[in-house]
């Protein structure tokens, strides 16, 4: 939505936050604060710059009052409080304070990483501090496989196998990379994937990271359009400026005609009338309430992306699990449905009973292989892996030493795989610094 893609740098990472599977998170992630610290204060400073700027960037919320539960409303009902230091809180809140109104606060590339504000991580309201996936902050030089690099520093990953990944500082003209966030700021990586200067106004561009402007509008870098402008579908108008009937305005108010939610300002919706309605408290929405999201409505409903709607039995459309009524999945033809039992279509493993897998051979629920079983082409029970150095491959546990080759914790004696260095199985993350 259009809300979520113009937010500056700042907001997403104060609210906006996913949580990862075991698998996708960095092993040994230290939480900085088991506390949690009140962000309060951030979401304000935020919203204190919304106000600020309001006549240079347009309007965002419909009030200043507003903005700190809109701001809420929009990271899905989370919670205000973070698994920081009080120092790293007091930074963003130093940082968005001095920030000046413009269209630096609007850049979508990577670059604008270096904000304090994005080391913030947010607890949800039913989420332990503890399970946040935080890391400390390390410097020049530093192992970065368990920690996050320091303002002006990336973590490279690009080493050879069994290498630390350390900090190395952000490069200017000339340095290799494979993305503009590994370049300072006032650069960008080229198509020579190197560092450059970016590139000032009515020069020749490609992408909005070439420019500082942060726009390439019709191949030329250029300065977003300010207020009352005149504009075409094809120009870009200033922070939350946009271009209505050909001029640079302000985004929708409550009762406004509207063609889609990008029109309207934060904390509303589009509703099915075309008209910019509010989206409902979080938890309190009844059907027919506008929502940006499920935690908006009540219990028994779910958002479809504009409205809160009655969750759906056996045979209703839906686009995932939480659009069924409990019990149910949203099933391969995209309707809700029972589990699948032994030999129903699936594409994946939860459209299957939760002791079964997708075969993904056969597209059907299958039973996994128990402990000794032959396991070649398919799963194992849960705690097993399929070891394909046995013949016939057969399903094992924790068989292999350190140093032999895995690809799950399960594989090894130690209960610990390397993924991230040697792919081989140790007592713990090892790896050699560069």
């Amino acid at each position: 939505m259009f809300v979520r893609r113009v937010i500056l740098v700042a907001s997403a990472a104060l609210m906006l936050s996913s949580c990862s599977t075991e698998e996708e998170k960095k092993p040994g992630g230290t939480t900085i604060n088991e506390d949690g610290v009140d962000g309060t204060p951030a979401i304000n400073a935020l919203c204190d710059y919304f106000a600020r700027c309001e006549s240079t960037i347009g309007k965002f919320a419909p009030s200043r009052a507003e903005c700190p539960e809109a701001m809420r409303l929009i990271a899905d009902c989370g919670s205000l409080r973070y698994s920081n230091t009080q120092a790293q809180v007091d930074a963003c809140v130093s940082w968005l304070n001095a920030e000046a109104c413009g269209v630096t606060m609007f850049e979508e590339d990577s670059r604008s990483q270096s904000s304090p504000c994005n080391v913030l991580k947010p607890v949800d309201e039913d989420q332990d501090v503890d399970d946040v996936d935080t890391y400390p902050i390390v410097g020049a030089g530093e192992d970065c496989s368990e920690a996050d690099c320091g303002d002006g520093y990336f973590c490279n990953w690009n080493v050879d196998q069994g290498t630390c990944f350390v900090c190395v500082a952000k490069g200017t003209t000339g340095a290799a990379c494979d993305d503009s966030w590994e370049c300072a700021d006032g650069y960008y990586c080229d198509q020579n994937s190197e560092c450059a200067a970016e590139k000032a106004n009515t020069v020749a561009c490609d992408d909005d990271d070439e420019c500082l402007s942060s726009f390439c509008g019709a191949g030329t870098c250029k300065d977003p359009l300010p207020r009352d402008s005149s504009c075409t579908d094809g120009d870009r108008c200033l922070g939350h400026l946009r271009c209505f009937g050909d001029v640079c305005t302000d985004l929708l108010p409550e009762g406004a005609a509207c063609e889609d939610e990008e029109d309207c300002l934060l904390g509303l919706v589009c509703d099915p009338s075309n008209v910019c309605a509010p989206v409902a408290a979080c938890n309190t929405g009844v059907t027919g309430d506008g929502c940006y999201d499920d935690e908006s409505c009540a219990t028994g409903l779910f958002c479809d992306g504009i409205t809160c709607t009655p969750l759906r039995g056996i045979g209703g459309n839906c686009d995932w699990e939480g659009d069924c009524i409990s019990g149910l999945i949203c099933g391969p033809a995209e309707t809700c449905q029972n589990p699948g039992t032994v030999g129903d279509g699936c594409n994946w493993d939860e459209h299957c009973q939760a002791d079964l897998y997708c075969d993904w051979q056969s597209e059907q629920c299958a039973q996994p292989v128990a402990a000794g079983g032959d396991c070649a082409n398919l799963e194992c029970v849960n705690g097993y892996y399929c070891d394909y150095s046995a013949t016939p491959p057969t399903c094992s546990t924790g068989g292999k030493a350190n140093d032999e080759y895995c690809s799950a914790h399960v594989e090894c004696i130690s209960g610990y795989c390397d993924f991230y260095h040697t792919s081989m199985c140790k007592d713990g993350n090892t790896c050699t610094m560069p």
